[in-house]
């Protein structure tokens, strides 16, 4: 009798952990694979530091009609130098040098008055800006 219960005790288990492995997937609602763990995320939503922000390139040929729909700290793009940016994240951080004066150059073309202020050529801001690209000014 002993050995019937260990058994069906040990059958309860291996079925119990059998359908825990099925539904470990639960926190993935969309029903699709997760992720390899070796695979790098393909974006990151909430910066913890400018250097751990990483913007996705999402599309080439961006207009200046575009960039000026995101004109505001709670959502601003501007273009420098051909390249287009989401510096939204960055904003949110609260870190900018020059406080609210980035701005300035949200939703419009901004190399102009990014290459006039003389603290961006310290060998930092271009680098970290790099961090927020997200296409190409259209031509």
């Amino acid at each position: 009798m002993k050995k019937i219960s260990f058994l069906l005790l040990a059958l309860a288990l291996v079925i119990t952990l059998s359908a825990c492995t099925k539904t470990s997937n639960t926190s993935n609602p969309s029903g699709t694979k997760d992720a390899p763990k070796n695979e790098a995320p393909t974006t990151t939503n909430t910066p913890a530091t400018p250097e751990t922000t990483s913007t996705p390139i999402v599309s080439t040929g961006i207009t200046l009609g575009e960039i000026a729909k995101h004109a505001n700290a709670s959502d601003c793009w501007m273009a420098i130098d051909g390249r287009v940016f989401d510096v939204t994240p960055y904003i949110k951080l609260g870190i900018h040098p020059g406080g609210e004066k980035i701005l300035n150059g949200c939703g419009i073309d901004a190399s102009t008055l990014f290459a006039s202020i003389d603290k961006h050529d310290n060998g930092k801001a271009r680098p970290m800006l790099e961090k927020y690209v997200i296409g190409d000014l259209a031509k």
